[in-house]
């Protein structure tokens, strides 16, 4: 007796390709772009309105927003490789392993405290403004 394969609405979603994911998610990747237009929109409205800090903080998010724009263009493949795209990067070839990972966590643990304590160490050490005129106050 010959076993039917079973319909994809039946099969479990782990076992479904990317691109069957994705499709469903597309209306959502439709964020993207009116996100960029929004930040820039709002990065024009702050800067006539002489509010420097939010144009500011505006423009950078239409920065990212492009870069996450970039990225779900590109999606799964970081690098897509013009000659043969089996041999594109991908999120999960160009991922670490376990090892790796959990590793890499336990050092990013311990050395970023380290380092935001030494960087505000050398801000407080340096405090306070330089006067031009005493040359032995800045060397």
């Amino acid at each position: 007796m010959l076993k039917q394969k079973p319909s994809e609405s039946s099969q479990h979603p782990a076992r479904q390709s990317i691109s069957e994911l994705m499709a469903r998610e597309v209306v959502v990747l439709w964020a993207v772009p009116a996100l960029v237009l929004a930040f820039i929109v709002g990065a024009i409205v702050f800067h006539r309105r002489h509010e420097a800090g939010r144009a500011f903080l505006s423009s950078n998010l239409s920065i990212a927003a492009i870069w996450g724009l970039v990225g779900s263009g590109l999606f799964p493949r970081l690098v897509s490789a013009l000659d043969a795209p089996e041999l594109s990067l991908t999120l999960a070839n160009a991922s670490s392993g376990d090892l790796t990972l959990k590793t890499m966590f336990v050092i990013a643990l311990l050395g970023t405290p380290l380092v935001i304590g030494y960087t505000l160490w050398v801000y407080w050490s340096f405090e306070g403004k330089v006067d031009p005129s005493n040359e032995s106050s800045h060397y």
